[in-house]
């Protein structure tokens, strides 16, 4: 489920829409509009209960530590495994920042696929040297996910040596009360649920963003700037989803990929990411406020996890193979 609503937020995050209506509670005060810039994703009020980039990459290499442990006491090791990819949190948060790239809009147009994501984390297992994929060992991918019992005669922990490094980072965490999600209650007893739960909020908050009259405005503005180069458009998404660009293939043709640095240079002359973070952020503090306890200890439990990361242990020697 992951997966389903990041790759939601990613396409929001890179194309708003201007379709949603209805009505709802009172607009949000508004107290200052950004400037955002190329490169530079300002954080939103959910991100407070999540790992910024900077601490997920702590999370992130302290799970590897206690993975590869794990692993050698089985003589293997996480060669070939994406055994922790960044979060779909964060991968948001990068793809923002690249919205305003012009230099991506003008190499890759709107295929945002093709855009640079967040380098591979390096640590222990992580030992390619920069040529083809390595093909992980199937011994190693049963261990790390537990999909065994035993190996080599020793007993596999339950979840594998993946939730073993999950369960030593949670030590002592607080977890809030089951929460509602898009797809059915969120146990909120894992960081998948935990990273469901604000990925829901979010979504909310950026629904209510849409239909709030002060980005359909911005919008308007955006398309006349459009307009002037020759584009019409009534609203950024209608530009991303041009049936002339084969963003779901390969081709990037030059029509594409003019089309999307006119829409960078617009975005800028009117502000529209300046409006829609601003809105985004209104909205999240809201959301904030009416789901204060669950986040409360979201936030108590991501410290733990940052306590408990300090301690990981030093990297595990090269393993020796069994059968070697």
């Amino acid at each position: 489920m992951v997966r389903r609503i990041a790759y939601c937020l990613i396409a929001v995050v890179l194309a708003v829409s201007g379709c949603a209506d209805g009505g709802g509670p009172a607009l949000p005060a508004v107290s200052r509009i950004p400037v955002p810039s190329a490169g530079v994703a300002a954080p939103l009020p959910l991100d407070d209960y999540w790992p910024s980039p900077e601490q997920e990459d702590t999370l992130i290499r302290a799970k590897r530590l206690i993975a590869d442990k794990c692993m050698a006491d089985f003589g293997l090791d996480l060669s070939g495994l994406p055994a922790f990819p960044p979060s779909a949190m964060t991968m948001t948060r990068l793809r923002r920042a690249q919205l305003l790239d012009e230099t991506l809009a003008s190499r890759y147009g709107y295929h945002y696929d093709r855009y640079p994501e967040a380098p591979t984390q390096d640590g222990p297992g992580d030992r390619s040297s920069g040529g083809p994929a390595q093909r992980p060992d199937p011994a190693a991918v049963q261990v790390f996910l537990g999909r065994t019992r035993e190996y080599g005669g020793r007993a596999v922990p339950a979840g594998g040596c993946r939730d073993r490094a999950e369960g030593e980072l949670t030590r002592g965490a607080p977890w809030p009360d089951p929460q509602p999600g898009p797809e059915g209650v969120l146990s909120m007893r894992d960081e998948v649920s935990l990273e469901n739960f604000l990925l829901g909020l979010r979504y909310q908050a950026y629904e209510s963003a849409l239909r709030d009259p002060r980005l359909e405005e911005a919008a308007d503005r955006w398309s006349s700037c459009m307009a002037r180069s020759g584009y019409r458009y009534p609203h950024p998404a209608a530009a991303v989803e041009d049936k002339r660009w084969d963003t779901d293939g390969k081709d990037i043709t030059r029509p594409e990929t003019d089309a999307a640095t006119t829409d960078v240079r617009c975005r800028v002359t009117v502000n529209y990411l300046g409006i829609q973070e601003a809105l985004q952020a209104a909205y999240e503090t809201r959301l904030v406020g009416e789901h204060a306890e669950p986040l409360r200890l979201m936030k108590q439990n991501l410290e733990i996890r940052l306590r408990n990361a300090a301690t990981a242990p030093e990297p595990a020697p090269e393993p020796r193979r069994h059968g070697a």
